[in-house]
């Protein structure tokens, strides 16, 4: 996802093509994580904890979330170094120089933050998954984030399920770069045309798995208007489920 934020990308309920391949199975499925696997954030929520770490490290909160909506290809690809020195490098720019105590509790509350983002499932997410993975279907995570997902993933309740993770500030590249998917699919041990992608749109992430031949579903949940999305592709016209739980069906496994 690079930076800029879109919003008001809707819930996608119109006229949309029929879903791809329903009934047909699939050799893996790759979700998105934020915003997939996980309910949307909104862009209050995010302003909010931005205005917290901003607090901890002395900066303004508007100029600070300004700064780091603006950064996000920077953040996620770790192009700014680990989460310590891209804070550091973030306050700078914002005129701010925290010293080690600030650097440090910011540096914890940021974590704490993306532990409540990432933690907050849909409610069908993990069911979806064990029943996907119990159907001997290959699960993988295709995330465009920052150092704080890795951090936590290992404590995460997918982390068990999820055979590959591509987290983008692991590999230096973000979607919808080809290295990403190809990570993910080598991992499984799967070809991409082989592969279900869904992702709630951002990132060019739909356009960037059909190029490599993957079926590509976008997954609209009720809360997107709000949401905090970054590179929202308003092109799509590819096919748009409105829950996970339509998933397993799209995989060949029946509703």
């Amino acid at each position: 996802m690079s930076p800029g934020t879109g919003t008001g990308t809707g819930t996608g309920t119109g006229t949309r093509p029929p879903l791809p391949g329903a009934g047909v199975p699939v050799g893996a499925v790759l979700f998105d994580y934020f915003g997939t696997l996980t309910v949307q954030s909104s862009i209050d929520e995010r302003r909010q904890g931005t205005y917290e770490v901003a607090e901890i490290l002395g900066l303004d909160g508007d100029a600070f979330f300004t700064a780091l909506t603006g950064s996000f290809t920077e953040r996620s690809t770790g192009v700014l170094g680990d989460q310590r020195a891209t804070l550091a490098h973030m306050a700078r720019r914002c005129g701010g120089r925290p010293d080690d105590g600030q650097l440090a509790a910011a540096c914890a509350h940021r974590t704490e933050l993306e532990w409540r983002f990432a933690s907050a499932y849909r409610p069908e997410s993990l069911a979806v998954l064990e029943h996907l993975a119990a159907a001997s279907v290959p699960v993988g995570v295709v995330s465009d984030c920052t150092h704080e997902l890795v951090q936590i993933w290992d404590r995460l309740p997918v982390a068990g399920v999820v055979g590959v993770a591509a987290l983008s500030v692991s590999l230096g590249v973000k979607k919808p770069d080809p290295a990403m998917y190809v990570h993910a699919c080598d991992g499984l041990g799967v070809d991409p045309a082989a592969v279900l992608y869904v992702g709630d749109g951002g990132s060019h992430e739909l356009t960037g798995a059909r190029a490599l031949g993957m079926r590509a579903v976008r997954l609209a949940g009720a809360e997107a208007a709000d949401a905090l999305v970054y590179d929202f592709d308003h092109g799509w016209d590819g096919p748009v489920i409105t829950s996970l739980h339509q998933v397993p069906e799209l995989a060949g496994l029946g509703s």
